[in-house]
Parts: structure tokens; sequence; C-alpha cells
């Protein structure tokens, strides 16, 4: 049997999410049992309705979405765009990380880029802490979900939203501090995609900025923490499908997520995610396939002196730890030379 593994699930009743312990019997088959623990915060909701604009585009060409993997049919594939409908709901930021960041762009200047932002997980909680925040995001549904959360709260006006690819930035400013999000730079497929996109942050950092790249070591040997990823688990098998969550939406339906992981090479993770909306008596389910690159402190280290930064800062959590073995996160801090 697996592993027992702490995962966050939420209460269907309530909708508050709780965190629980796991023991899933089988990958495919037999029951999962479910302990409850103390409750925790979670992000709004978005609503079924938008879920389904937004995967309205992809239904078309792929088909309708059908059973999940235990049913034996193929869910639809969705991707980063379609996620945007779910996206709170499935991250929410993290108070060591807003601090963590916020304390370095006081330290650097008031000038923030963020890249990508998706829809302002880091975005919101950081615009409260530095001067101002330039969010760029690839994808306009992220965007617009962004903006809309930015109107829902009156206008936030040290924020400017910009869609443009993190490899190929075209900015007016320079920025005191560039920051790349939670794995966000992991998901670069290549290390020629990596060197584009640190070349195109250093062409826009001031004379006194930094770059700030918040990667997930994933590392088998880390503990379970609140700083690592969420849906990474060091004792979970290749392929072994768990069951994470189930949340509720705003209009009463349910968006339940399951996942598998494996690890295809020593420096590459492959995340597959299986989404099943229930409305009443309608079930439809999805699927949404990640890749994420795995960098060692030293592989960092010479890619970021490829691309002409030098690494002054590295730290195993937002707390400023040393980076170990089993530090869950690689958090660095680099200048351009």
């Amino acid at each position: 049997m697996p592993t027992t593994i702490t995962r966050l699930v939420a209460n269907a009743i309530t909708s508050q999410s709780v965190c629980c312990s796991i023991e899933p019997t089988s990958p495919l088959n037999g029951r999962t049992s479910l302990t409850y623990l103390q409750p925790i915060s979670r992000p709004p909701i978005s609503s079924v309705a938008w879920v389904r604009r937004a995967m309205s585009s992809n239904v078309g060409a792929l088909g309708k979405a059908g059973s999940g993997p235990i049913g034996g049919n193929h869910p639809l594939p969705i991707g980063y765009r379609e996620r945007s409908a779910f996206y709170d709901c499935e991250f929410g930021s993290f108070p060591d990380e807003v601090e963590f960041i916020a304390s370095v762009g006081q330290m650097r200047g008031g000038n923030v880029l963020e890249v990508p932002c998706a829809c302002g997980r880091l975005t919101l909680p950081l615009s409260r802490r530095v001067e101002r925040i330039t969010a760029v995001d690839r994808d306009p549904k992220m965007l617009l979900q962004l903006q809309r959360r930015l109107a829902a709260r009156g206008g936030i006006e040290n924020v400017k939203t910009v869609l443009e690819d993190m490899r190929f930035l075209k900015l007016s400013a320079m920025f005191d501090l560039i920051v790349c999000p939670r794995e966000c730079f992991q998901l670069l497929g290549s290390e020629t995609e990596a060197l584009d996109a640190l070349s195109s942050f250093k062409r826009h950092m001031s004379k006194r900025g930094c770059l700030v790249l918040d990667l997930a070591t994933f590392a088998r040997s880390s503990e379970p923490t609140e700083d690592g990823p969420e849906y990474f688990a060091a004792g979970l098998g290749d392929n072994e499908l768990i069951a994470e969550w189930e949340r509720g939406l705003d209009d009463g339906s349910l968006l339940r997520r399951s996942r598998s992981q494996r690890l295809r090479s020593n420096q590459l993770l492959e995340l597959t995610f299986f989404y099943t909306l229930v409305n009443g008596a309608l079930t439809e389910e999805f699927v949404s396939t990640v890749e994420l690159r795995i960098y060692s402190l030293c592989q960092m280290s010479a890619l970021l002196q490829a691309a002409g930064f030098r690494m002054v800062e590295a730290y195993g959590n937002y707390r400023r730890v040393p980076v170990s073995e089993n530090s869950a996160r690689l958090l660095i801090v680099a200048e351009a030379t």
C-alpha cells in the first residue's frame, strides 16, 4: 500500500478547505480513505459558467468531455488557457512568499515586474506591499481574470497588465525587481527557452535591479512542507493516481481534482491532472498534462552565468533557510554582471 500522504480536500457542504490524510488502496480502483484534520483558507472560486465558456473552444475540435480514467473513457484535454477558469480554485498565495518578495522589492526599489502573473494569485497581495507592478502573461484569458479581479476591488491603480511572452518581452520600462513566481520558470521546455527568458529579463532590469526565481526542487527526500508544491508528493510512485480535493463552485457545482506524477528523467517531471465537474446530474471530465524541468543549485548557477547574471543569494524556503538536499524550494536572487 502506498505511503499515507497529506493533501488538501474541500468539504462539499461548507466549501471550506481542510487538510486530510489520503490512503489510496490502488492507483485506479478501490476506495480512498480520507481523514480530515484542521481547516485552512483557500482562494475564491470561479463560476461553472465561466469554466464552460473557457473550455468551449476545445470542445468542438476534440469532442464532448467524457468519463475519466476510472470510467474507462477519455476525458477532454485542456491546457493553460482553459485552466484560467478555475486557476484560483487550484492555486492560492502564500503569506511567506508574499513577504519574501515584498522585502526584496523594498530593498531594491518599487517598480516590480511579475512574469507570468496568471490571474493574479501573487499580484493582488503583492500590490499592497510595493509601489508599482507590471503583471505580464502570455494568455489573454488569464489576464482577463486578473482584470476582473482588479475591477471587483474598485480598481487597483498600481497594477498594469500586459499580454506578452516572458521569453520575448518588449516593454518600455525598466524594473527594480523581476519576479518569476512558483515553478513558472520550470515550465520552459528547453535550455534555449530558459536562456531566452533570462536574456529577456536582463534587458528589462534597472541598474540596481535584481531577479527572483522561485523553483521547486521536487526532491524525493524532502518532507511535505507548506513551502513545497501541494501537487507533488515525494513518496508517490510513478503514474499512481491520487484523489486530491473536492471544492465547491459559486453556483453549487463541484470541482474535483485527482492527479498522477511521473519522473521521466532526473530533470523532467510529468504531472497529469484529472478534473471532474459535477453539476446536478451532469458530470464532465477533463485532463491536463504539465511538464516541469528540475534544476539543481549548480545547474541554475551555470545557466544564470551563461545569460549574464550572477547569483547573489539562494535559499531553501521563504524564511531564508540555506539550501540543503531536503529543501522543498530553491529561491534565487540574481543580479546582472
